[in-house]
């Protein structure tokens, strides 16, 4: 609900954008940034130029990047123990599968340091 208030949207987009998959999200996030600032435009808003958007999204997903991993402290260790968490066979493991709070924050850690893994040269 916090996508209902005055904040910079582009800050917002991470609330569902965070959570895809690498891939997809590399194959698709211009798509769905133009799409954004076109029905922004259509629906009265200004013209917002693709390249500042695209900017200002990437700045925002480092940031979430950076404060993704002081769940682990703050979250995924109270919840599981280091070695449980070792013993893990990988995401698809039953018992990381069923404790929705580690996978989820563990799922957006993974995903946002592979993203920009993938993403590879865009800051040169």
């Amino acid at each position: 609900w916090g996508g209902f208030n005055r904040s910079p949207f582009c800050m917002n987009f991470l609330g569902c954008l965070s959570g895809a998959d690498p891939e997809v999200l590399l194959g698709h996030e211009e798509g769905i940034l133009r799409c954004f600032r076109d029905e922004y435009h259509r629906c009265g808003g200004p013209k917002l130029p693709l390249d500042e958007l695209l900017l200002r999204y990437h700045l925002g997903y480092i940031t979430f990047v950076y404060e993704s991993t002081t769940w682990i402290d703050r979250e995924i260790y109270k919840l599981l123990d280091k070695e449980e968490l070792r013993s893990f066979e990988g995401i698809l493991d039953d018992r990381f599968q069923d404790n929705f709070r580690v996978r989820c924050r563990t799922c957006a850690i993974i995903n946002s340091f592979t993203f920009y893994c993938l993403k590879g040269d865009y800051f040169k």
